[in-house]
């Protein structure tokens, strides 16, 4: 026993000095113009200075549809804003914070496949994870999907691991369940999946009656402290959140096929190992090993993980790019190993070889993409940092200070200038856009220039200035943005 935990704690400190370049690589200086990014920066900003989560500087038209969620669950907000109390807006600060949030996720991805293969393959498994391309791109940008994945393999860990009879047991269980919904509400996938495996659980012991109330009373409470921080503590508008969510079934349709295009075209990005024209081989694989396992010993993963994956096909929104996939990257990676392992099995010794060269060979495969991020890392992402929207931003300080703008990237523009924005209406016509204006002062239009060579666009804004351009008159303008008045 004393030499297995010498084992295990010797395999932990191998993987975490191989993790230590993680905290080197796209660590940046600046933020592209994501937008989603500010509105975490914002309300981390409102936690340090007391203000209400849901005051982010954008002008809410009551008769027009909300062009983004008033504010986001607490949980990334909270952990950012220590950081913002002593960085503000230094984005380096918080590629730091990220790189040790994927470091940190990097162990406990080993603690949970250490418990199902080897510890050398724990180890491949999660470098495999952590140096993958699209992990290291999302590190640099302030979204919740990398702590999202930590909680969510957390919550693994502890509950193969923890004794449900233990009182604190079903409370860190329903702290862990609350801060994962308050990371992404996605989170409710785990707790479906968490329902799920405590019925089977049940189903398997006596004392039947106690399980059941065990079960009940840890999801009953996650609820409560879910309502706790995002209601009380931190109300974030819980009634509009849940309008704007209900409101995106109604005003689009199912994607279902358009997401499995969309991932499937995705994951050669994420699955790029030995080629990215086979990325449907290892999508299969994966499945076959999820398939595999759940049918050899169901843990609370294999319940979560199909539920996810039905929750991000079946939602309406197909622009999240390969990111709403990457919190179940690492089941994806286990359960292409399992299968594999599963496959090489009956060849006796020579399994372990295999599977080293085939882990080995997908570590290689990282090597060239992080390479590639490396040579370009000191670039200036198309963002607020760029030289030309600091002289915008330096311009618009110039300007009245009841002046409202209009801006297609709304909540980065409140961040970095503190003024009111307003924003145009994806397929809204320019006629119900120029009476939706008319009824502010002082309304100034910020429109990027097509040939800047930036990723802005505004096609509302477009059609708006090239039929009503009359009532506008340009003040202001650079290589990348033109500022107009209205008349």
């Amino acid at each position: 026993m004393i030499k297995a935990k010498t084992n295990v704690k010797k395999y932990r400190i191998l993987l975490a000095l191989l993790l230590l370049p993680l905290f080197f690589i796209n660590v940046k200086d600046s933020h592209d113009w994501g937008d989603d990014f500010a509105q975490y920066l914002i309300q981390a900003k409102n936690i340090i200075e007391k203000k209400p989560q849901t005051e982010n500087g954008l002008l809410f038209d009551s008769n027009t549809p909300a062009y983004a969620i008033a504010a986001y669950p607490i949980g990334l907000p909270l952990l950012i804003a220590p950081v913002y109390y002593f960085a503000k807006l230094d984005i380096q600060a918080y590629c730091v914070f990220f790189s040790f949030a994927l470091f940190i996720t990097g162990i406990i991805c080993f603690e949970y496949f250490r418990k199902k293969t080897s510890l050398i393959f724990s180890v491949f498994l999660a470098l495999i994870f952590c140096y993958n391309f699209q992990i290291l791109e999302l590190k640099k940008q302030i979204l919740s999907e990398i702590p999202f994945t930590c909680i969510l393999m957390l919550l693994f860990v502890w509950a193969e691991s923890v004794h449900y009879k233990k009182k604190y047991a079903l409370i860190v269980t329903a702290i862990l369940l609350a801060f994962l919904i308050s990371l992404r509400l996605a989170g409710f996938a785990a707790i479906i999946g968490f329902v799920f495996y405590g019925l089977n659980q049940m189903l398997k012991n006596n004392n039947r009656q106690n399980n059941l109330f065990r079960l009940i009373l840890s999801i009953a409470l996650a609820f409560l402290l879910f309502i706790l921080l995002n209601k009380l503590l931190f109300p974030i508008g819980p009634g509009h959140l849940a309008s704007f969510y209900f409101n995106s079934f109604q005003t689009h349709d199912l994607l279902f096929l358009k997401n499995i295009t969309l991932y499937y075209s995705v994951s050669q990005y994420i699955f790029p190992f030995f080629g990215t024209w086979i990325p449907a081989v290892w999508i299969l694989l994966a499945l076959c090993g999820w398939l595999i396992k759940s049918i050899q010993s169901g843990s609370l993963s294999e319940y979560v993980f199909p539920i996810y994956l039905a929750v991000i096909l079946f939602y309406p929104y197909g622009d999240g790019g390969a990111r709403f996939l990457l919190p179940i990257l690492p089941l994806f990676i286990f359960y292409l190993g399992y299968f594999l392992k599963f496959v090489f099995t009956p060849l006796g010794r020579k399994t372990n070889l295999i599977l080293t060269s085939i882990y080995l060979l997908m570590i290689l495969a990282c090597a060239s993409p992080v390479w590639n991020i490396l040579n370009h890392q000191k670039e200036i992402e198309d963002g607020p940092q760029k030289e030309t929207s600091r002289e915008m931003f330096t311009f618009i300080k110039t300007l009245p200070s009841n002046s409202i703008f209009v801006f297609c990237r709304a909540r980065a523009f409140s961040l970095y200038t503190g003024r009111k924005v307003l924003y145009t209406i994806r397929d809204q016509s320019p006629e119900k856009t120029f009476d939706q204006f008319q009824h502010y002062k002082s309304i100034y239009l910020v429109a990027p220039k097509n040939n800047s060579g930036s990723n802005l666009k505004d096609s509302g804004l477009e059609n708006l200035l090239r039929i009503h351009k009359e009532h506008y008159e340009n003040i202001w303008e650079n290589k990348a943005f033109e500022i107009y008045r209205q008349n």
